[in-house]
């Protein structure tokens, strides 16, 4: 590694290879720092939304599977969301940080893997005893940022998620389905298939619900009432904060999961860590670049939590009253339609 670099970024996910490769492309000298030994693994249902295709971030042709329909569960009715194109599609991060690695070396990005930062000054970092100079820093560094902490940014808004990767009797899963009961969680179950395994698991925001301390015991029981086999499987929790505070402070930027670049409804973030980082790069080409796309991704943002906390509002009242309006809602076309612009 060399003493100086116009970018150092921290993490090697979506936001950061993302931003590595545009900055790469346009001459910029671009360091990029993973503390895990392997780039791409991470605990994720791998849920993407069309836009990624369109937006020509990523090919629907590199996925695992797509989905012209979902299913939306509610206590006593099953809603079906269609079109004629994709709408939704899962994809194995390993293959997506794989793809992402791939393009960012071809433009010139040096990565790094296995190395944590622990030390952070205000124009250099710290590691393994060597200073390293930079003219910008980019946190890229997830949901638990050591880049966030250094700019003094306190995180109140987090999504609790657990997960179980189910590689047995995949073909029992073919549809991607989301499963809603306030009664037993003011969040959101979910069931997507991929290629080789299935992403089983549910999300809720702590201040949104009273079951903060008995999430898994929801959970169990949910598995057993659909039938689904999780015995000597690994149950993982994985916390995404969405808690957007800004971008850019100085010289300094937070993108992806580190900046709060998530749907604190949905829980989506890949497709937001791509536009984030991106569009810093774009900045730091170019300081009176706007980042007109953020602009656009935080407006999605808005939108799914103002629709989730109307939501709630009405759980709260009532269990399972705000999602049966929905329900009913979801008997017309022209809401099927409201919905999916929303949401997709």
């Amino acid at each position: 590694m060399k003493d100086k670099y116009d970018v150092i970024i921290v993490g090697a996910g979506p936001a950061g290879l993302s931003c590595a490769e545009v900055l790469a492309k346009n001459g910029k000298s671009v360091l990029v720092l993973e503390k895990n030994k392997k780039i791409g693994p991470k605990v994720c249902a791998g849920g993407l939304t069309a836009r990624v295709e369109k937006e020509r971030f990523l090919s629907l042709q590199d996925v695992d599977k797509t989905f012209n329909s979902f299913k939306l569960h509610f206590l006593k009715t099953c809603k079906t969301l269609t079109d004629s194109n994709p709408l939704v599609a899962t994809i194995d991060r390993k293959k997506l940080g794989e793809i992402m690695l791939e393009k960012a070396l071809k433009k010139g990005a040096e990565i790094k893997t296995e190395i944590k930062v622990k030390e952070i000054k205000e124009n250099s970092i710290i590691i393994n005893g060597q200073e390293i100079k930079f003219d910008y820093l980019i946190g890229a560094d997830g949901s638990n940022s050591t880049v966030r902490r250094f700019l003094g940014i306190k995180t109140k808004k987090i999504l609790v998620t657990l997960q179980y990767i189910i590689s047995q009797d995949i073909q029992k899963f073919k549809e991607m389905e989301y499963f809603f009961n306030s009664k037993i969680l003011n969040g959101y179950f979910w069931i997507f298939p991929h290629k080789n395994f299935t992403a089983v698991g549910c999300g809720y925001c702590p201040k949104n619900t009273w079951q903060d301390v008995r999430i898994k015991e929801c959970f169990e029981k949910w598995l057993i009432k659909h039938r689904i086999k999780t015995e000597k499987l690994e149950l993982r929790s994985f916390p995404i904060q969405f808690d957007y505070q800004g971008y850019q402070f100085g010289n300094k930027f937070l993108i992806g999961d580190a900046g709060g670049f998530v749907s604190g409804a949905t829980g989506e973030g890949i497709y937001f860590a791509m536009v984030s980082g991106k569009e810093v790069a774009k900045k730091i080409i170019n300081p009176q670049y706007d980042c007109p796309e953020i602009s656009k991704i935080l407006k999605i943002k808005r939108r799914h939590e103002y629709s989730f906390r109307k939501i709630n509002f009405l759980n709260n009242i009532f269990p399972n009253l705000g999602f049966n309006i929905l329900a009913f809602l979801l008997n017309f076309r022209w809401f099927k339609k409201i919905f999916i612009k929303i949401f997709i």
